[in-house]
């Protein structure tokens, strides 16, 4: 298997475990008739966005800084074909799954092929007609346009070293600007007010977080990291679980403190993994070799999941474990295929375009 030499095996791991994690919230509905409880639990790993969010602020840190400097056409090429290609293939199976109840199937088109398909201007249905793990995206294209901000900046010769002056300014404007965001007319039952939460301006802390753990990555080792990031994930889940427990939100993510939460636990964790001596010395061993191969298939497993489910679960006479496994199996196959000859060569024909 080809892989990209300037990837993290530890990182692409994290990736493919936040799939997972999405995959197995998604595919606990399935199984709630059956098993309840346990799958009540099983919705707390919807926050495996969350870590998505930690580890793009991360990856992306030494553009946002000044350590990297590339050209926007550069940029904009190579995260052309790390996002379009895999997407607009989803698109074309969800638009098909969804012909015929949709009312403005061109508005809805180009809303998604422009990444505002969770805008302000649109509404709650409107964001999910199609599927609502697309909202992820339109919040990561934000992300990307910032970064490109930066970068326009710095090649106008405005390059500055990072300082902890900006770090610590960076990280209390996102603070205020989610806690604006999240108090600004509080309601978890009023679809404009979940939407607000599905922006970049509200998720800015989860980011920062990655951000902040790729600058000072030297200091955070050990067990006590680990111990401490993961009572924080504990922490979300035990008092601010899934759904809210006074107010049950319009969505199956709980907008708010349990996000918050949930994304200083993972930067925690992550800061543990980059800090750890695995990371140092990777090698080639065939745990880090699986992570690679978890990470390369992690965006088609995201997009296609829920598209593989409902399309098995037309099928009559298979119970709810059955299409669980079943799909599970195949979401990992067509993920492999979708790797293999559609996404790592587009990849890789978009590095060499933008180089």
């Amino acid at each position: 298997m080809t892989s990209f030499k300037d990837q993290n095996p530890l990182l692409e791991g994290l990736r493919g475990a936040g799939a997972l994690m999405v995959l197995i919230h998604h595919y606990a509905y399935y199984l709630e008739a059956d098993y309840y409880e346990l799958m009540s639990g099983l919705h707390f790993f919807h926050n495996g966005v969350d870590l998505f969010f930690v580890l793009t602020g991360f990856l992306f840190a030494p553009m946002l800084l000044g350590e990297r400097v590339i050209g926007l056409k550069s940029f904009f090429y190579r995260r052309f074909f790390r996002l379009y290609p895999v997407y607009f293939l989803s698109l074309i199976v969800g638009f098909s799954l969804a012909y015929g109840t949709i009312d403005d199937y061109s508005g809805s088109v180009i809303a998604h092929l422009s990444f505002t398909q969770a805008a302000n201007w649109r509404t709650l249905a409107a964001a999910g007609e199609i599927n609502l793990i697309y909202w992820t995206l339109s919040v990561e294209v934000s992300f990307y346009l910032l970064v490109a901000l930066m970068l326009f900046r710095m090649i106008r010769g405005h390059r500055k070293p990072p300082s902890d002056t900006f770090i610590l300014v960076s990280g209390i404007v996102s603070l205020l600007l989610y806690l604006s965001c999240y108090y600004l007319q509080y309601s978890p039952k009023n679809g404009n007010w979940v939407l607000l939460q599905a922006q970049l301006v509200a998720l800015l802390p989860a980011f920062w977080f990655g951000t902040f753990v790729y600058c000072k990555r030297t200091l955070f080792r050990g067990r006590t990291v680990y111990l401490l990031g993961g009572s924080l994930l504990v922490l979300g889940g035990l008092y601010l679980s899934y759904p809210y427990f006074s107010e049950p939100a319009l969505t199956p993510r709980p907008f708010g403190w349990f996000n918050f939460l949930s994304a200083f636990g993972y930067a925690l964790l992550l800061a543990a993994v980059v800090g750890s001596e695995a990371a140092a010395n990777p090698g080639q061993q065939w745990w880090m070799r699986l992570c690679m191969l978890c990470g390369g298939i992690s965006y088609s497993v995201y997009l296609f999941h829920d598209y593989v489910i409902k399309i098995i679960g037309t099928f009559d006479g298979i119970t709810a474990m059955s299409l669980v496994v079943i799909s599970t199996v195949l979401t990992v196959v067509i993920s492999l295929v979708i790797w293999t000859y559609i996404e790592m060569p587009l990849r890789s024909f978009g590095r060499k375009v933008a180089s």
